[in-house]
């Protein structure tokens, strides 16, 4: 299913919590991540795909967590092929 949803994520789409929050929009995507652009006075951060709730292409990305959760599901970097293939 994330496989799915994060071939609809476009660079460039505003991103917003569960709870309705912007919190940015996406700068880039990566196998099974997308990073997050959040503007000027915090940095850009990455998030696995399984935290991607539903996405349009040029559209809204809608995040499964809320936005005070982020935190606790951000990643340092996505997969690489090797690790993707391996799990």
């Amino acid at each position: 299913m994330t496989v799915d949803l994060i071939l609809r994520v476009t660079v460039g789409s505003p991103v917003y919590s569960w709870d309705s929050h912007r919190v940015g929009k996406i700068k880039e995507i990566q196998s099974e991540a997308i990073k997050i652009e959040t503007g000027l006075l915090q940095r850009d951060y990455w998030l696995p795909a399984n935290s991607i709730y539903e996405a349009v292409p040029d559209e809204a990305v809608i995040l499964t967590v809320e936005k005070g959760r982020l935190d606790d599901e951000k990643i340092a970097e996505p997969p690489t092929i090797e690790e993707h293939r391996a799990a």
